[in-house]
């Protein structure tokens, strides 16, 4: 940037030469100096220009730094031969496939794909992109892709041999399993190389999936669009249990309130700042016990016995919170924008014991009698 402004500075002492005014045939003649001042001030604006910083940071990103080509969207990425080039693709609940494929004699893809590694996203070039058993030495680690999907994917994710649509290449696809996506959103890169040192890339980004409720269970995800929209889950007292899964090995996510197990949200704000109420306050002999722990599967379990439901249905607030690592300076300010997606709200109705809106049946039926035999007589009369 200071380079930019100098130049900008250097442009406006140039404005200064130049012959003065001159008049011919009546008119006044711009000169050479009004000229040189018209295109300095053109040029300074330029360089100041949202369009010029977007140039110059497109330049120092990674490989982006090669060339100011915009990289192509798609789901099936051909790369020439001896051809550079950069493809994007996307996998989400919708998208669950993408495909690489590496024309010309004797393609190298980068990494290998085959045993289930990619590259991760930082890297200047696929040369950097090194397998575990290599040596790391001025390069990054590739990552396994079960890994990706946090660990949990059996079997493990990874690409398969495809058809080639040229004679000669290989072609590589991935179809993401229907487990569940990542908890997070997560992106990496693979590619292929060519014997002439030329790289065609293709960066991929995986969109976490969505928090949802299947039954009693709630599964909490922390992606930008995880969070949209809050789970519902009811409790009755033949459905007497809620589990919250709220994270896994790789994912440390903490049931909110904190208090949990003696406290849940009143209001929709279901963190550190929520008003907190006491399960007591509407369940008379209520324990802590009732909830449960699993540590190694990430989750927690309320379960409410059956004689102990409220004679009145209660809908209450309880969530997930994941807490990402320190983030760098330059993402600070990004935080407040973070919080509404690392956190997972869980609307929970806590239906009345039967033998409540029984009796509240029960007490409608007289009144219910008497009415029809008034309607009886009147008919008659």
């Amino acid at each position: 940037m200071h380079s930019f402004m100098m130049a900008a500075a250097d442009s406006r002492r140039v404005c200064y030469k130049g012959q003065p005014l001159r008049r011919a045939n009546g008119r006044t003649r711009m000169s050479g100096r009004t000229l040189w001042f018209v295109a300095c001030v053109g040029a300074a604006t330029f360089l100041l220009s949202p369009v010029a910083h977007a140039l110059r940071h497109q330049a120092g990103n990674g490989f982006r730094a090669k060339g100011l080509e915009k990289p192509q969207e798609v789901e099936a990425a051909v790369c020439k031969e001896d051809v550079a080039k950069q493809f994007t693709a996307s996998l989400s609940e919708a998208k669950r496939k993408v495909s690489l494929e590496c024309a010309g004699q004797q393609p190298t893809a980068v990494p290998e794909l085959t045993k289930g590694f990619v590259c991760p996203t930082g890297i200047s070039s696929l040369a950097e992109c090194k397998m575990p058993t290599e040596d790391l030495a001025g390069g990054k680690k590739a990552v396994s892709l079960s890994e990706l999907m946090g660990g949990t994917v059996q079997p493990p994710v990874t690409w398969v041999d495809g058809t080639p649509t040229e004679t000669d290449g290989k072609k590589y696809e991935l179809s993401f399993p229907d487990a569940p996506l990542p908890l997070l959103d997560s992106e990496f890169v693979t590619g292929c190389k060519a014997a002439s040192g030329k790289e065609c890339t293709l960066t991929v980004t995986v969109e976490a999936r969505k928090s949802a409720a299947a039954g009693q269970t709630v599964y909490c995800a922390y992606g930008k669009l995880s969070n949209e929209a809050k789970s519902t889950v009811t409790m009755t007292q033949q459905n007497n249990t809620l589990t919250l899964i709220c994270g896994n090995e790789a994912i440390n996510a903490v049931p909110q309130p904190a208090e949990y197990t003696t406290d849940y949200c009143a209001d929709d704000k279901v963190d550190a700042e929520c008003k907190k109420e006491k399960f007591t306050s509407f369940i008379p002999g209520f324990q802590s016990a009732w909830w449960t722990e699993n540590k190694g599967a990430h989750n927690v379990t309320l379960k409410i016995p059956p004689e102990h439901f409220p004679d009145s249905p209660k809908t209450i607030h309880l969530g997930c919170l994941y807490t990402p690592p320190s983030p760098p300076a330059a993402a600070i300010s990004q935080n407040a924008q973070a919080t509404n997606q690392n956190l997972c709200k869980v609307d929970v109705v806590i239906s009345a014991t039967e033998s409540s809106a029984t009796s509240s049946t029960v007490a409608a039926l007289p009144g219910l009698a008497v009415a029809a035999v008034v309607f009886s007589i009147s008919f008659l009369m």
